[in-house]
């Protein structure tokens, strides 16, 4: 006999058994819970592997992309329950295609997972729950009370401009103003550091220091300096108020700037920028330090304190350099490449903005201010020297437009990205 055919002859007796096609249905079922533990395996990793704080704003986002699936399955139907009553009755009459039974399949999952996300974290030992999520938008209603005065600031916005601005337009500005005030003071009453994290008093108090900012900027487009420098001072302080750093260093900018149009004297007019530069550098926010202190040193390069703009300027590049922002002089693009591998937060950029980009462009601002007193310091012999540096000026205007230009189609992929998942900017 040959026992090479033996194993086939076996093979032939099993497959004609009774129960040999349920054990190999049994077995592909057994591949199929395979792959179900492995799916719940990493579903029990995502959700017990996030802090409590990550959690919370992963709850929120299955729930945007579960409602974003289910309006592209359920049709006019917008109750979940209706919907997967009338879903399995077209089930059973053999209506349910299987492009549209993949779709329903991922919403029943994803209603699955909020239904067990919550269970994954009480397995043994038991994970911190979501913290509850504070309220971070203004009610409807102070938003509704708000918005015509707003809309209003912002309709004036282009008016706010040299040959355009006028004493009309102050009394505009002034009359907004006194409304923000109005609805701002119209909310219940608060102690100082509570009422910072109301985000009603928050909304309104914002778009108080926008309309002072508004008047700041339309006296200066006037050259009207004395009350220029008095409405940024006013800005400067509803700003900290909000705690809003970036703006109150613009508005103590641009105070100085028309302190030193008003009289040209420029160390008067540089007094608060050096007063916010070292408030700056106490609250562990060195790159805002720096940026006012190349501010203070344009004013005195202005004034042709050629000395005392150097110095500024030094000092500044002193706290870049230590933070790991290499001096550009020699090669921007080196220098640039140094710089996006340094991993510095802090405080000076608005909440909804990059921090990345506000770092990097104050960053290379600073370096553009510094370069440019060097340049005016440089003996008129040194002519090399000077073009040199009037190079590498030039590339840091092009590595600042670069960097906006950058971050706006990084802003703009990931928003597309969001939006194909089903969610929203904001939506975490």
């Amino acid at each position: 006999m040959d026992d090479v055919s033996w194993p086939e002859y076996r093979d032939r007796v099993r497959h004609e058994h009774p129960i040999s096609r349920q054990l190999e249905l049994s077995q592909q079922v057994q591949d199929l819970l395979k792959m179900a533990v492995e799916l719940d395996a990493a579903a029990r990793r995502l959700v017990r592997s996030l802090s409590a704080a990550d959690y919370g704003t992963l709850i929120p986002v299955i729930a945007k992309m579960w409602s974003a699936q289910f309006t592209q399955v359920r049709g006019p139907e917008t109750d979940y329950g209706k919907w997967l009553e009338a879903f399995r009755g077209e089930l059973s009459a053999g209506k349910v295609s299987p492009e549209r039974w993949v779709a329903a399949a991922q919403v029943l999952y994803l209603q699955n997972l909020a239904e067990t996300a919550p269970l994954l974290r009480q397995l043994a030992p038991e994970l911190d729950p979501a913290p509850d999520q504070p309220r971070t938008e203004p009610s409807p209603e102070v938003r509704s009370s708000v918005q015509p005065l707003s809309g209003r600031l912002t309709a004036l916005r282009p008016r706010i401009a040299p040959q355009l601005a006028d004493a009309q337009l102050d009394g505009e500005l002034s009359a907004l103003l006194e409304g923000l005030q109005q609805a701002r003071d119209r909310l219940p009453r608060q102690q100082d550091v509570s009422r910072a994290a109301d985000p009603d008093w928050r909304y309104v108090q914002w778009w108080c220091a926008q309309a002072v900012g508004a008047l700041a900027r339309s006296s200066a487009a006037q050259d009207n300096t004395v009350n220029a420098v008095r409405w940024f001072d006013q800005a400067a302080e509803a700003w900290r108020e909000v705690g809003e750093n970036r703006e109150v260093d613009d508005c103590e900018i641009q105070a100085a700037q028309a302190r030193f149009a008003g009289d040209g004297d420029a160390d008067r007019a540089i007094e608060s920028l050096l007063a916010r530069a070292d408030e700056a550098g106490s609250a562990a926010r060195p790159v805002a330090q720096a940026r006012l202190l190349t501010q203070a040193a344009d004013i005195l390069l202005q004034a042709r304190d050629i000395y005392g703009a150097s110095r500024r300027a030094e000092e500044a590049a002193e706290i870049l350099v230590g933070l790991g922002f290499t001096d550009p002089t020699a090669d921007v693009e080196s220098a640039f490449g140094t710089w996006v591998g340094i991993q510095h937060r802090e405080d000076i950029a608005p909440p909804t903005a990059s921090l990345t980009q506000a770092v990097l462009t104050a960053v290379a601002l600073a370096w553009q201010k510094v370069i440019q007193v060097r340049r005016e310091s440089i003996e008129p012999s040194h002519d090399a020297e000077a073009a040199e540096l009037f190079k590498q000026l030039e590339q840091l205007r092009l590595l600042i437009r670069k960097l906006g230009e950058q971050a706006r189609q990084a802003q703009a992929e990931i928003v597309r990205e969001a939006a194909a998942a089903g969610l929203t900017p904001g939506a975490t």
